[in-house]
């Protein structure tokens, strides 16, 4: 019986080599199936091409006592429709258990956004005075003003920006190529940044090692 790890890799790679997706999504996916991996060891061991309805149903039950809330679940669920789903695609297995698996209903939430006071004020918290003040103040500004995703901002290099243009060149979800403008103050922040680097670096963001800025690394900057 092949282990249902070498599943789980084979799927993980498809999403970051075919998909691109972003190391966060896959970070998700990747715990997902580790928890109906240890699922199923804990349940009698069974070929993925046993795995059928009843199971995924057990396993979501199994879920309900841990007091997640439906987002999570949902997410899980989706998780193993696609997972299944490349299976089938893959021709491991014959039909996909997870089709009739049904979403919770999720509660409708008001919206929570930022007052444009509230905007100001957070472009306005790095101090320019230094490299690493420039480069948060950028980050800011760039995905204020481009509405980019935290994962292209990270994989941004010097040379995806134009100045003279004011656009920035982004790679998007399925290597889909994007232009997106940028504003005045997103612009002379990243002038002024760009100006002030003296590594060798070409990636746009780093750190203070000098080393690429990861997604979870623009993640912390902008909650802190």
């Amino acid at each position: 019986m092949v282990p249902f790890t070498y599943y789980i890799d084979k799927f993980l790679n498809y999403l970051a080599i075919e998909k691109n997706y972003s190391g966060h999504t896959i970070t998700n996916y990747h715990i997902d199936l580790k928890e109906f991996e240890a699922f199923l060891a804990a349940n009698a061991p069974k070929d993925i091409k046993e795995i059928d309805y009843f199971i995924l149903r057990k396993f979501l039950s199994s879920l309900s006592e841990k007091n997640l809330n439906k987002r999570t679940v949902s997410r899980k669920i989706s998780t193993l429709k696609s997972f299944f789903k490349f299976m089938v695609r893959e021709e491991t297995i014959k039909s996909n258990p997870a089709d009739s698996l049904i979403y919770p209903r999720l509660d409708k939430n008001l919206p929570v956004f930022l007052t444009e006071e509230q905007v100001v004020k957070i472009l306005n918290l790095p101090k320019d005075d230094s490299l690493l003040g420039l480069r948060d103040k950028s980050i800011l500004e760039t995905l204020y003003s481009t509405g980019a995703r935290v994962s292209e901002l990270a994989n941004l290099r010097i040379n995806d920006v134009d100045l003279i243009s004011a656009i920035i060149k982004v790679m998007g979800k399925g290597r889909k190529e994007r232009l997106l403008p940028l504003g005045e103050p997103a612009l002379l922040s990243l002038k002024k940044y760009i100006d002030k680097r003296i590594d060798k670096n070409p990636s746009l963001f780093i750190n203070k090692n000098n080393g690429q800025l990861t997604d979870r690394g623009i993640r912390l900057i902008v909650d802190k």
